[in-house]
């Protein structure tokens, strides 16, 4: 009886056809790393014959960044928005449910290597001396108060904290925190729900998996629309700077290198084009740094606009300074702020413009202007990894000048209110205080911002008004005095010596010396390459 059943139990599988599955192949993935981009290659196959569909996750944050039906081999470069350490899986399905999955990390850089034209001034030198505020510690829950990317947090692990700590991943874990990059210098930056920032930095803090966490914050730019004051000519502003009596005095022999932190510039203005480098735009991650908005070609234009070309208008430089545009607007965080802060450091420039502040709140002001966040608490209010990046620069011998906002108000934003950077406040013709500029005891120097001309990418020349015109005056006369250091003592001056030259040549004004009206003073280019001045040239 057993045996028929058997046999009947043969006969009957030996009608029926069993198809098993054969899951998909990767026979190659491999990641090769130019800069910022990456280049992934692969190969796949079937054992079944089947077709395959292909999905990369370049950057590890679960979404498909490349889907490809009918895979079997190919490549796809896909450009990062930071240095840092990402793990990028390939995965491969057939259409019965079967896949293959592949992981490998890489670890994109920003360039090595820069344009060095023949008459660039040499690197920049590093300071000698540090200013008496040293960067502020970097422990706690930071002030959420001030505009920042939702759903975004950067945490500071500090020194004893591994990021594959059991500590770390297991707050990650139970936070529901998606880390998006690991970051120079112990900062991590990760993904929230919307709504829990302030309360997932608490818990990080609290769990000790971060020393410090700060939201992803927001930045703007500092001009002031459609202002009343009558238009003045050009040549009144750079009297007041004594720049003419300053261009009879230029000996320079070499061209210093300015970075412009905002939203690009007009490569093809014939007042900028013949002076710029290629930059980067860190808002779209891509090297197009184009400027559409006008503000940042405004910018450029007043510190090395061509000068005696027959064109529109002159500049502090004559030209004779190369501009690096860094676009980080239109959408100008903590992240791109900080990465186009290490680039210029990176690329060697000698001086960095922002003429931009911290928002203090999350939408501009109907007249389209940008209130800038007041800094009471540095412990909990400055921006740690803009210091961490401004510090950097600093030491390593580039300085930044920043516009110390529009408010009118008795407070300079940030980041020009830090130890690392010279603040710049404007005044009109007539050597008053702009009604809108921000003033206080972080104050350094002022110069005019009122009715500025400027090349503008769509309409050749506009006037505008605000710090952020005051600002690359001063950073123009920065790159002179570089230049003309090199000039007479054969080498490019340290941070703080920029530093001091700018501001003990300074002509007071307001109540004698120091005031927060004006700081040290309206920025004299004639008095700061008068080779008799020991502060500049000892």
């Amino acid at each position: 009886m057993r045996r028929a059943l058997l046999l009947m139990l043969g006969l009957g599988l030996a009608g029926c056809q069993f198809f098993l599955n054969t899951p998909p192949r990767i026979t190659a993935f491999t990641a090769t790393p130019n800069n910022l981009w990456v280049t992934f290659t692969w190969s796949v196959s079937d054992p079944d014959g089947d077709a395959l569909e292909c999905r990369l996750d370049a950057d590890g944050n679960g979404s498909t960044d490349l889907l490809i039906p009918n895979c079997t081999s190919g490549s796809y470069t896909y450009g990062y928005p930071q240095e840092g350490s990402f793990t990028a899986t390939l995965v491969v399905q057939d259409p019965d449910g079967g896949t293959a999955t592949e992981t490998t990390t890489v670890t994109p850089t920003w360039p090595t290597t820069f344009p060095t034209p023949a008459d660039r001034c040499p690197a920049p030198v590093g300071a000698t001396a540090l200013p008496a505020a040293l960067p502020v510690p970097k422990t706690g829950v930071a002030d959420f108060t001030p505009a920042h990317v939702p759903g975004e947090l950067l945490a500071f692990t500090g020194d004893g904290l591994t990021l594959q700590s059991t500590a770390l991943l297991e707050a990650e874990r139970t936070l529901g925190l998606t880390r998006v990059a690991t970051l120079e210098n112990g900062w991590v930056h990760y993904r929230v729900a919307p709504g829990e920032e302030a309360a997932a930095a608490a818990a990080l803090v609290a769990r000790g998996a971060a020393r410090y966490v700060q939201p992803n914050y927001r930045y703007g730019l500092l001009f002031v629309p459609n202002d009343p004051y009558y238009v003045p000519d050009q040549q009144d502003q750079f009297q007041l700077l004594g720049l003419e009596a300053a261009w009879d005095q230029v000996s320079a022999s070499c061209r210093p290198v300015v970075a412009v932190v905002d939203t690009g510039a007009a490569f093809t203005h014939p007042d900028l084009d013949a002076n710029l480098l290629p930059g980067y735009d860190f808002s779209d991650d891509d090297p197009d740094a184009s400027d559409m908005d006008g503000h940042g070609s405004q910018v450029a234009s007043l510190i090395a606009a061509e000068t005696h070309n027959n064109e529109g208008m002159a500049s502090v430089t004559q030209g004779a300074a190369y501009l690096l545009p860094l676009k980080v607007f239109p959408n100008a965080t903590t992240l791109t702020l900080a990465q186009a802060i290490n680039f210029a450091v990176d690329a060697e420039a000698h001086v960095i413009n922002l003429s931009l502040c911290l928002i203090a709140n999350k939408d501009e002001n109907q007249d389209g202007r940008n209130d800038c966040a007041q800094i009471t608490d540095p412990a909990t209010q400055t921006d740690g990894l803009i210091e961490d990046a401004l510090y950097r620069a600093y030491t390593q011998g580039v300085l930044t000048l920043a516009a110390s906002g529009n408010d009118g108000l008795g407070y300079v934003g940030y980041p020009a209110s830090s130890s690392y950077t010279l603040a710049i406040g404007a005044i009109d013709n007539n050597k008053n205080r702009a009604y809108f500029s921000n003033y206080g005891d972080k104050l350094d120097l002022v110069a005019p911002g009122v009715n500025v001309l400027g090349a503008h990418p769509l309409s050749e020349y506009v006037r505008d008004s605000g710090t952020s015109f005051a600002a690359p005056f001063a950073s123009g006369v920065a790159a002179l005095y570089i230049a003309e250091h090199y000039a007479i003592k054969g080498a490019v001056p340290p941070t703080d010596r920029i530093r001091t030259c700018l501001t003990s040549t300074a002509e007071d004004l307001g109540a004698p010396g120091f005031d927060s009206s004006f700081g040290f003073g309206l920025v004299r280019a004639d008095w700061v390459l008068d080779p008799n001045r020991s502060a500049c040239y000892p």
